[in-house]
């Protein structure tokens, strides 16, 4: 039987990290800056993706990985940076829990002088990492902790790795509308069964009552065989402790080799080696 355990360590340029794991291939790192994961291994196998030229500095957001995106997603604020400030705060580690089947740790993230300074509101983020041999499982919870309601946006920006982005597709998108950030925002219905990518993507799927975003599939294109599934919900918690579930949106993003190449913090043949889907709750401000 596994031993699952968890312990802090310090990772690159002696930033403060968690790992997670079996000791028998299943593992998962996640950095405090951010509370990003930056790896993920099941059976052995690295499941994510994260830029060679990623900076390490406590400052700037790690290219790659999971950045956990709060509270606006791309800049509708423009006095905030884009994607919101929670993808470069440092978070606290909570706790490690190890159990006979799995281990999680789980992170806070609190409203302080230099959230408040672009963001005038209380809140709490809790986020649980939770890695088992069925797979890892990311849980955000946003918590308004003043007296003042709030909008906001939350996603998780996950770099997936894959072989390369010419030998994959993607089932789940088919007969979904989505806003092509790529042709000036506008709305279109995608009509593939499998979607592939061969140019710059950038495709926000929207959950509607009449089509919920389903599962979302990375396939291989020469054996159709699924390299991994990307599951989700969310909800809203009342105060009496009722959830009421609400739709979850899809993000799907290759930055391609023009944005890739401008990107200072990219690969240049990066965009070839990940593709971003990206679950989240960003389509309603």
């Amino acid at each position: 039987m596994s031993t699952w355990s968890g312990e802090s360590f310090h990772g690159t340029n002696g930033m403060d990290a968690v790992s997670l794991g079996d000791g028998e291939g299943h593992m998962v790192e996640i950095y405090l800056h951010g509370a990003t994961v930056t790896s993920w291994k099941h059976s052995g196998r690295e499941q994510i993706f994260v830029s060679s030229k990623a900076v390490w500095n406590g400052v700037k957001a790690i290219r790659g990985g999971i950045p956990v995106v709060f509270p606006q997603f791309g800049q509708p604020n423009q006095a905030m940076a884009q994607h919101g400030f929670a993808r470069s705060s440092t978070w606290r580690l909570q706790k490690i829990l190890s159990e006979d089947s799995k281990a999680s740790a789980l992170f806070i993230l609190e409203a302080s002088e230099s959230t408040l300074s672009v963001w005038p509101h209380n809140f709490i983020l809790e986020y649980t990492v939770s890695i088992s041999r069925d797979g890892l499982q990311c849980s955000l919870k946003a918590t308004n902790s003043g007296d003042a309601p709030f909008d906001c946006h939350t996603l998780l920006h996950t770099y997936f790795a894959i072989p390369h982005i010419n030998e994959v597709c993607f089932s789940g998108f088919n007969g979904l509308s989505f806003a092509d950030k790529t042709r000036n925002n506008d709305t279109f219905t995608d009509t593939e069964e499998l979607r592939t990518i061969d140019g710059e993507c950038d495709r926000v799927y929207a959950h509607s009552p009449s089509h919920p975003v389903p599962d979302v599939q990375i396939r291989s294109k020469s054996s159709n065989a699924v390299l991994m599934t990307v599951s989700k919900q969310a909800g809203i918690e009342a105060p009496d402790g009722t959830v009421a579930p609400v739709g979850v949106d899809c993000v799907l993003w290759n930055p391609w080799i023009e944005k890739a190449t401008a990107l200072a913090d990219m690969d240049d043949d990066g965009y070839e080696r990940f593709v971003c889907v990206e679950p989240g709750t960003v389509s309603q401000w």
